[in-house]
């Protein structure tokens, strides 16, 4: 659905069944100079700016094996389009995993799960998804294949170029196999959610827990309809306020004694209330941290999301400002859900379409005056071809270029998706 939304009823699909066939398709692009967009089930076909009207999506879906797996090493490497739920599956019956967070029913492959680099609950504690990146297969324009790394964690052969197809949103070229590091899974896990009447309450036990010297694998601070969707799944949020999750995982003794360092935390700030989360309840909170940076299985014509970065030390103030900006430019209903540890922002807000748009303007102007950044995650297909993707300039932008220019010379990998409509001029 969303890739004929977004590509245009006039894109092509096609889904090569070995890498042979897809140097073919690469090689009649070029010699055409038709734009080129890879893709897994079309899952993130609404991020970044829309390809070229007469594409060709070009589905690695039908390279989907897993081809080495080492659980004594930590590691595994598998093929693009081998789905997200195969791999969770396949590590969790030894009980590993790679740390980046997917809902339980999360659609997508892992060559998307790395183009995107979306991320997820736990972010702030283990990092990016490139940093679990330690070795690829690639084809490059020429078409050219080439490798970059391997199987072995201290493994630094072609490191950066793994670290760039992360985020690339295929304008790198294909991601044919991706070799992760892994990690156990945590054996014990505690959660809580503190529902605050006033906002700035919310944020100030936010800040005393992040300067508290613990270690939560998760930290998030939601308002507005975040808060009350959230409410729905817990039952521990108040009407017009604001609520702040958290998560600790790891060996026994570890979290519990976290888990006691927090309460003194929650006893001092006297929320509303503080709920313990566990089981199912603690799955839709998960399932709800990862899903609020997402549109959902069909583009909604009255939704946008946007993300927004900042150091954490002035995360309360930006989201603020944001979300009131947004009322004050259209009076759209919006929420905001804030990850207190590594300063990212979601913001979302919802009304009639030809209103959705307008407070854009207004937010470029506010990232630049805090010197932060910020790109739109999602706004209906009509409106999207009309909004560059960055909110804020790129300081880069000139060099990735200048690099995507040496991975893509014929320039037909999805041209502008992630610099702009300039593309790689």
């Amino acid at each position: 659905v969303h890739e004929l939304a977004f590509y245009g009823p006039g894109a092509r699909v096609v889904a090569p069944g070995s890498v042979d066939e897809l140097v073919e398709v690469v090689r009649e692009a070029e010699s055409r100079g038709t734009p080129v967009v890879p893709a897994g089930v079309g899952a993130h076909a609404y991020l970044g700016n829309p390809p070229p009207e007469g594409c060709i999506v070009v589905s690695l879906r039908r390279l989907d094996r897993v081809l080495r797996y080492e659980p004594g090493d930590f590691t595994v490497g598998v093929e693009a389009g081998l789905p997200l739920q195969v791999l969770r599956e396949t590590l969790a019956r030894n009980g590993q995993e790679v740390p980046v967070d997917l809902p339980r029913a999360a659609r997508g492959t892992v060559g998307g799960l790395v183009a995107a680099a979306q991320p997820g609950p736990r972010r702030g504690r283990y990092g990016p998804v490139r940093a679990f990146v330690i070795g690829v297969r690639g084809l490059r324009g020429g078409p050219s294949l080439y490798k970059a790394g391997g199987m072995v964690v201290k493994n630094v052969a072609g490191y950066e170029v793994m670290k760039l197809l992360a985020g690339s949103l295929g304008t790198a070229g294909f991601i044919l196999e991706v070799n992760f590091k892994l990690r156990p899974r945590p054996a014990r896990r505690a959660a809580r959610i503190a529902a605050f009447a006033r906002t700035d309450a919310a944020w100030s036990f936010a800040r005393a827990f992040r300067s508290k010297g613990l270690e939560p694998a998760a930290l998030w601070r939601l308002e507005g309809r975040a808060a009350g969707e959230l409410a729905e799944r817990t039952r521990s949020a108040v009407p017009g306020g604001a609520s702040v999750a958290w998560l600790f995982e790891g060996n026994a003794s570890t979290v519990a004694w976290q888990d006691s360092e927090a309460g003194s935390l929650v006893a001092a700030a006297r929320p509303e209330s503080c709920a313990e989360l566990s089981g199912q309840e603690l799955d839709l909170v998960y399932d709800f941290l990862c899903e609020v940076q997402e549109p959902g299985p069909e583009p909604p014509p009255d939704l946008a999301i946007a993300r927004l970065c900042a150091l954490p030390e002035g995360l309360g103030g930006l989201a603020g400002r944001a979300a009131s900006l947004v009322q004050q430019e259209a009076g759209l209903e919006v929420s905001t859900a804030s990850d207190v540890l590594s300063g990212l922002v979601t913001l979302r807000w919802s009304g009639p379409a030809e209103a959705l748009a307008r407070p854009l303007p207004g937010l470029r102007a506010l990232l630049g005056a805090a010197e932060a950044s910020g790109q739109i995650l999602y706004l209906p297909p009509p409106l999207r071809r009309s909004h560059d993707l960055l909110l804020a300039p790129d300081p880069s932008a000139d060099l990735s270029r200048r690099v995507l220019k040496t991975l893509d010379p014929a320039g037909i990998f999805c041209p502008g998706r992630r610099l702009g409509r300039e593309g790689l001029r």
